[in-house]
């Protein structure tokens, strides 16, 4: 099984830095998962492009190998006032996980 990249969408995320993440993770043989932070499976972007989760943040029960954070505003600010968001940074770094925050 290839390792698990965890992708955070949240409302108002940068697409591109979502995207050719997604992108360029999968076609490097990755297992890549996106989930969405907030309420709404589809996730509207800052540029209006929404893109339909594969989860919800909540939802997500496995451990991924590397965490990846697009930027964006008001993406950025809605992954800090998180909770969820930051207790699963934390536990990045305990697990000493990588975290690619873009952005």
């Amino acid at each position: 099984m290839n390792p698990l990249v965890l992708v955070l969408l949240a409302e108002g995320f940068e697409e591109m830095e979502a995207v050719i993440s997604i992108d360029i993770l999968r076609r490097a043989g990755l297992e890549v998962k996106t989930a969405a932070v907030g309420e709404d499976i589809l996730v509207r972007g800052s540029r209006g492009i929404s893109i339909r989760a594969d989860m919800f943040l909540k939802d997500f029960s496995l451990f991924p190998e590397a965490l990846v954070l697009p930027g964006g505003l008001p993406g950025a600010d809605n992954l800090a006032d998180s909770e969820q968001v930051i207790g699963l940074l934390k536990e990045c770094a305990r697990r000493e996980k990588l975290v690619a925050a873009i952005c």
